[in-house]
């Protein structure tokens, strides 16, 4: 067992560093999809590792004693310290413990990865070119035009049985 979990080790260190290079190469569709594949290849090899661990940790909590133990409740309360965030560095370099501050630094730190002060427009159409169309042209076209009093008479009268059907009668 313990020859298989390091190939599984290997496997996704050599995962790993293929995607940091295929990372690193200028995009285009194919580096792009060489991407996805791989990342999609790592989060496969990290839900068995993960799942390794798992059954693993059960497996020596069974051995050790039952549920009730104080060993348990001791397993339980360093999970939880070790989980805990006591608190995090602002933008201006201070120590900050209050929960709501703690909360905010989270915030602010997401909205700024996420976020593109100025998006090149080759980046934009690199990246929604992988992205899966689900409206057609024509359906596109149609959508900014105002609705016709046959659709909103349709729509309203569908709306109207709805609501009787769930009311029962």
């Amino acid at each position: 067992m313990e020859k298989l979990i390091s190939e599984l080790e290997k496997k996704i260190e050599e995962t790993e560093k293929k995607l940091k290079c295929a990372q690193m190469q200028p995009g285009n569709l194919v580096d792009l999809e060489e991407c996805a594949r791989l990342e999609k290849q790592l989060d496969e090899l990290l839900q068995k590792q993960e799942a390794y661990w798992f059954i693993r940790s059960r497996v020596s909590e069974v051995r050790d004693g039952d549920r009730n133990t104080k060993y348990f409740h001791h397993k339980s309360s360093q999970r939880k310290q070790r989980n805990t965030i006591e608190g995090l560095y602002d933008e201006n370099g201070e120590w900050q413990t209050k929960d709501e501050l703690v909360e905010d630094i989270i915030t602010k730190y997401y909205e700024q990865l996420f976020t593109s002060d100025s998006p090149r427009e080759e980046s934009c159409e690199e990246v929604l070119r992988c992205v899966d169309k689900v409206i057609s042209h024509e359906t596109n076209a149609e959508l900014p035009r105002p609705f016709s009093r046959e659709e909103i008479h349709i729509t309203y009268c569908s709306e109207t049985n709805a609501s009787v059907q769930s009311n029962g009668t």
